[in-house]
């Protein structure tokens, strides 16, 4: 059920990750994760940017792909939100070229959410070309066994069952609260 144990093992070659679905806990742990895979703690501060779709011009966007690594194997760039693209030609031209020809020093990490009913090819071919996972919520049922792993795997506790049902049941699915 973590689907942190998806993301690429250390020494990954880079490339660009498509990260999507309304569950914006586990996409950020994922995120962090494929961050920390790709990158040293002593070149990160180098190496790292993470930006806004919506705040970021294409130009800048080009530049800060564009930059080398210093110091580094790899650069990563974090984009959030980066369903403002769908509707933005050149911005989407730019990712959809780099899912076709993406470089071993460079991880782009885009996450989003997708519109409910959305068709827009954009998404289908990130999908398909790009190392995709979806981060769906996940349901009323399913927050018991979460709980109970989360305290397992992050804490080294054991929750009992009927502990991980009240939690859920006062809270609710939202994974970020809880």
């Amino acid at each position: 059920m973590n689907p942190l144990r998806k993301v690429p093992a250390q020494g990954s070659s880079g490339g660009v990750f498509f990260l999507f679905g309304d569950d914006e806990h586990r996409k950020g742990e994922a995120v962090k994760a494929l961050v920390d895979i790709h990158l040293d703690q002593e070149t990160r501060d180098f190496n790292l940017d993470v930006v806004e779709a919506s705040e970021v011009s294409v130009e800048d966007l080009a530049r800060i792909l564009a930059t080398p690594p210093m110091m580094a194997e790899r650069r990563v760039v974090v984009v959030k939100g980066a369903e403002a693209f769908a509707g933005a030609a050149r911005s989407r031209d730019l990712i959809l070229g780099l899912v076709e020809n993406s470089t071993p020093d460079l991880a782009l990490i885009l996450s989003t959410r997708i519109p409910e009913r959305s068709k827009a090819k954009f998404y289908q071919t990130l999908i398909k070309r790009a190392q995709s996972m979806e981060f769906a919520m996940i349901s009323q049922d399913d927050v018991p066994g979460w709980l109970m792993e989360e305290a397992a795997t992050r804490f080294g506790a054991t929750m009992e069952p009927d502990a991980a049902r009240a939690l859920g049941q006062a809270i609710g699915p939202d994974l970020g609260i809880l």
